[in-house]
């Protein structure tokens, strides 16, 4: 490894001098824990593109995964606490790293390496769906966008659906309930707005505006 080294910084610099090395008593690491720091090791000591320290972050993340399932210690902590921890980072970008790593296609983690992306809208790109991303990869191909305000607005637009054409097909799926987080304005919309009241039977004509609720 040291010649390895000695090499590396001959031909490319004095950033590749520094041989990352921990000592450890014979047989005391599983291959696993030897698996990790080799890991971290290469996350820390080279230039890395944004969608590989992202990608660095969930190979890590998979190991801490797996030792919280046997380290009563670790029970209940969250995933990107202990990442947060390792690389000495916040927690925000702990995550906005792993939803990247996590959720971003190809295309589009080239478009952030290129510096087209920045990490933040890479993280909302990573949220949408596959077909959503081809849909905004393809949009850098045949659009010309410049600055920031420019890429934001053509994410927010896809994530509107503003892209819809005629012959898309909207499937809706029966509710069997209001399923609502404010039911403040679930009450305003059957009681102020349609004027029911409690024992009012509901359109279905099977549960009235109380039952509902």
């Amino acid at each position: 490894r040291w010649s390895a080294h000695k090499l590396l910084t001959e031909m490319y610099g004095e950033t590749w001098r520094m041989v990352p090395a921990r000592i450890h008593a014979l047989d005391s690491l599983t291959e696993e824990e030897v698996t990790f720091i080799l890991h971290s090791n290469n996350a820390g000591q080279r230039e890395k593109t944004p969608s590989e320290k992202a990608m660095g972050f969930a190979v890590i993340a998979d190991n801490l995964i797996k030792w919280r399932e046997n380290n009563p210690e670790l029970k209940g902590v969250k995933t990107k606490t202990m990442l947060a921890e390792h690389f000495g980072v916040s927690e925000r970008t702990a995550q906005t790293n792993l939803t990247i790593a996590r959720g971003l296609i190809k295309k589009c983690c080239e478009l952030l390496d290129a510096g087209k992306l920045t990490l933040t809208q890479a993280e909302t790109v990573a949220r949408l769906s596959g077909e959503e991303q081809d849909k905004i990869a393809l949009a850098f191909e045949s659009e010309v966008l410049e600055g920031k305000e420019a890429v934001d607005e053509l994410i927010d637009r896809i994530k509107r659906g503003e892209d819809i054409q005629p012959g898309n097909v909207l499937i809706g799926i029966n509710s069997n309930g209001i399923h609502s987080n404010g039911y403040s304005l679930a009450r305003k919309a059957l009681f102020d707005d349609a004027g029911l009241t409690v024992d009012d039977k509901m359109p279905n004509g099977e549960t009235t505006g109380g039952g509902e609720l």
